[in-house]
């Protein structure tokens, strides 16, 4: 059975569900656990997402470094490469804590000019395939952050 280490930078709920990324601790690559569970779409259950601290059970939070178990099962997903399936019922390690500071020194911000190789606003599956360095995440820098909300 493999493990992999990895840095949390992204947690988000969906469809009452996790979504958790990060970094592989050993190849420095976007990694995303992912369910092979249909109920939870390429999420991880709250139950999985745990780890024992002592005695209480606690959710992973970001900037946690946590060890989880792969499944021998392979994600084939053209548009998240950076997905693998984990053993389901399997409780996450937690390993240690990070920061910012040090995620950057470990890897540093992705270096692109634009993301999905396209200013588009949509990029279809195939345009994807053609693309020798994929990933859907990215850290990237920010100097001015702005939200706009248009309510129609």
């Amino acid at each position: 059975m493999n493990f992999k280490q990895i840095a949390v930078l992204v947690k988000n709920y969906k469809d009452n569900h996790l979504e958790v990324a990060g970094f592989d601790i050993d190849t420095k690559k976007w990694s995303r656990p992912i369910s092979d569970n249909q109920n939870t779409k390429d999420a991880v259950t709250f139950a999985d997402a745990t780890y024992l601290n002592g005695d209480e059970v606690c959710e992973v939070k970001i900037f946690d470094v946590v060890e989880i178990k792969v499944d021998d099962k392979i994600s084939d997903n053209p548009i998240q490469p950076e997905n693998f399936y984990y053993v389901p019922n399997s409780r996450w390690r937690k390993i240690g804590e990070t920061d910012l500071k040090n995620v950057l020194k470990w890897r540093g911000y992705d270096d692109r000019q634009e993301i999905f190789f396209s200013n588009g606003r949509t990029i279809s599956p195939e345009e994807v395939k053609l693309q020798n360095n994929r990933e859907s995440l990215l850290l990237l820098p920010v100097t001015n952050f702005e939200i706009r909300v248009e309510v129609s």
